[in-house]
C-alpha cells in the first residue's frame, strides 16, 4: 500500500512580499537597536522551515480555493474535481 500523495505547498507572492516587508521594517530599525527584529527573524525562519511541513501534513487547512466571489455550482464542481 502506497502512502497518500502530499500536495505541494505553494506560497503566494503576496505572502512573500509580507515577509520581505517585515524584514525591511526591522532592518530600518537596526541603527536604533542592534537586536531589532531578532525575534521576527526567528519566526520567519520557523515559517520557512516548519510551515510547509505543517501545511503538507494537513492539506485541508486554510480557506478553500475560490475562482470568484460569486461562485456558482459549476465552479464548485470544477474545483472539487481539481482538488483530487
Amino acid at each position: 500500500m502506497s502512502a497518500p500523495r502530499r500536495p505541494p505547498v505553494v506560497v503566494t507572492r503576496r505572502f512573500e512580499r509580507a515577509l520581505e516587508a517585515i524584514l525591511d521594517h526591522y532592518d530600518s530599525l537596526r541603527h536604533l537597536h542592534p537586536d531589532a527584529g531578532s525575534r521576527a527573524l526567528g519566526l520567519i525562519d520557523r515559517v520557512e522551515v516548519e510551515l510547509p511541513q505543517l501545511l503538507a501534513a494537513h492539506p485541508d487547512l486554510g480557506r478553500p480555493a475560490q475562482l470568484s466571489l460569486m461562485q456558482d455550482e459549476s465552479e464548485r464542481h470544477w474545483l472539487k474535481r481539481l482538488a483530487r
